[in-house]
């Protein structure tokens, strides 16, 4: 009897040393899987990272020569020349191409998931997609009052107009509350901010001349403000591109 039971003890012993070697295999098992994990996901992350990165950098390039197309249009608007050919054509380049950068800042947010905020986005994917698609409306708006403009529907023109320059107004205002919000003492943060306190005035520049106009009240004063949206939007887009350039630099170095 006083052998059975030392077997027994003997056996409960070697069953509750195989499970502590059984649960150390597994604890183990464990560990290897997510140091390997980690070091798969490393260049994926810094491979994102740059990818989003070139994107954002080719849509703020896009946007920037979008505003200098529209701000050679808005010279010839200046001067009266706003219905020859080549000023149309400039106005619907410049158009296409703002539609283009927004499609391309868009489909960052679709397809993937942005490493930083930058330029006029923040790291909340669902306002980012609001931003973007405030831009398109507001960019889609202006081409659908230049082609009443064409036909002669003034008025038409005017509410599409309108409403294209609230919509790039509470666009900014977004993206201001959020660059505060979110808001870094660096070299990076501090121009995208300039640029989009230059935006935002660019959007309250253009209210305020749609609203004159409105009231026909047509004066060379209103001319000089209408012709500075464009190359406002334009500085704002160059500062845009600029910190792109630098925060890709940064990363590749």
């Amino acid at each position: 009897q006083k052998l059975a039971k030392e077997k027994l003890a003997e056996q409960k012993l070697a069953k509750e040393k195989l499970a502590i070697e059984k649960l150390n295999e597994e604890k183990i098992d464990e560990e290897m899987q997510t140091e390997e994990m980690l070091l798969e996901e490393k260049p994926v992350c810094k491979l994102h990272k740059g990818t989003t990165l070139r994107t954002g950098f080719a849509a703020n390039i896009i946007l920037l020569l979008a505003y200098a197309i529209i701000s050679v249009f808005s010279y010839y608007k200046f001067n009266s020349r706003d219905r020859e050919t080549v000023a149309i054509v400039y106005y619907f380049l410049g158009f296409v191409l703002l539609l283009i950068s927004g499609l391309a800042e868009l489909s960052l947010d679709i397809f993937s998931t942005r490493v930083l905020s930058n330029g006029r986005y923040c790291n909340s994917p669902l306002w980012n997609k609001i931003i973007s698609l405030l831009f398109l409306a507001a960019a889609s708006f202006d081409i659908v009052a230049f082609v009443f403009w064409m036909e002669m529907e003034m008025k038409l023109e005017s509410n599409f107009l309108i409403l294209s320059a609230y919509l790039i107004t509470v666009m900014t205002c977004i993206v201001l509350y959020f660059q505060f919000l979110e808001f870094k003492k660096d070299m990076f943060n501090w121009l995208e901010l300039a640029a989009n306190v230059l935006a935002l005035l660019a959007a309250v520049l253009g209210v305020t001349v749609q609203h004159l106009e409105l009231s026909n009240n047509e004066t060379k004063t209103l001319k000089l403000l209408e012709l500075l949206i464009s190359p406002v939007f334009l500085l704002s887009s160059v500062l845009y591109a600029v910190t792109a350039a630098l925060r890709l630099h940064e990363h590749a170095a």
